[in-house]
Parts: C-alpha cells; sequence; structure tokens
C-alpha cells in the first residue's frame, strides 16, 4: 500500500469502481449486453472495454506506456476478465507511484485539458471520475430495461 495517503484514497476506489462496475455488469442479462437505450448509448459490453481502454490510456499517459486494444467479445466471462486484469494493472501502476510522479505532468488531449500539461494526480483523479460515471451509466442502463421489461 502506498505510503502517500492520496495515493491510499486512489487505490482504494479504485478497487471501489471497478468492484461496483462488476457487479453491474453481471446483472446485465447475457442476451442483453449489446442492447442500446437509444441509438448513440453505449451497450453494458462496451461501457466495459471503454473503462478498461480509458484506464490503459491513463496508465499509458502518466507512465509513457503503450498498451495494445483491448476487444473481448460481449459475453460476461471475457467481460468481468478484462475488468479484473485492468483493475490489476492499474493498481500495480498505483503501487509504483510517489509523489514525484503525482507532480509529473503530461500531455493530454485539448478537449481534456484545453492544450495544458497536466500533473498524474490529476489525470488519477479524472480516472476515478470516469469510472464512478461509468458506474452510473450501468446503473442507469439497467433500469431502462427493467422499464422496458415492465412494459412488455
Amino acid at each position: 500500500m502506498p505510503d502517500n495517503e492520496e495515493l491510499r484514497s486512489t487505490v482504494a476506489l479504485t478497487r471501489k469502481y471497478y468492484a461496483r462496475l462488476r457487479e453491474l455488469l453481471a446483472e446485465v442479462p447475457s442476451d442483453r449486453l449489446g442492447w442500446r437505450s437509444a441509438p448513440a448509448a453505449l451497450t453494458a459490453g462496451e461501457t466495459a472495454r471503454h473503462v478498461c481502454e480509458a484506464d490503459r490510456w491513463y496508465i499509458d499517459l502518466i507512465g509513457g506506456g503503450s498498451h495494445s486494444s483491448l476487444s473481448p467479445p460481449d459475453r460476461h466471462e471475457p467481460l468481468q476478465t478484462a475488468l479484473t486484469e485492468t483493475e490489476a494493472e492499474m493498481l500495480t501502476f498505483l503501487q509504483e507511484m510517489d509523489e514525484t510522479t503525482l507532480a509529473k505532468t503530461a500531455e493530454v488531449p485539448g478537449w481534456w485539458g484545453e492544450g495544458k500539461p497536466q500533473p498524474a494526480r490529476l489525470i488519477l483523479a479524472h480516472s476515478l471520475a470516469h469510472k464512478y460515471y461509468h458506474c452510473g451509466q450501468l446503473q442507469a442502463l439497467l433500469h431502462a430495461m427493467a422499464d422496458l421489461g415492465q412494459q412488455a
């Protein structure tokens, strides 16, 4: 466990949000993993893949690595495995961080950082907010499925 309180909190929230994502994904019926609540909405499977891809991108952004694309099929087991493996990657990455790494800056896209380098601690905060947002998205998707099921 990191000796920095900020990193300890980030580790705890990373674990919490990944656990919630796996829990919500498990509630999605297998035949609905590819269902869209609206034409431009992400499916539950796309949401799980998106969270994994984004966290791998955050790791690369801060650490200078280069992950390959992740494309597990829309089945529970591969998606759950992808979430678990990406969580482990992020936790390992966080365990290796220190104050110097937290202060290190990285170039982020203009839409996100307004064209200015951002410190790793802000990138990690964005990572947490991103996972939290997608927990809510999966929850809303489950409610939409339930509502449609009741109307049928």
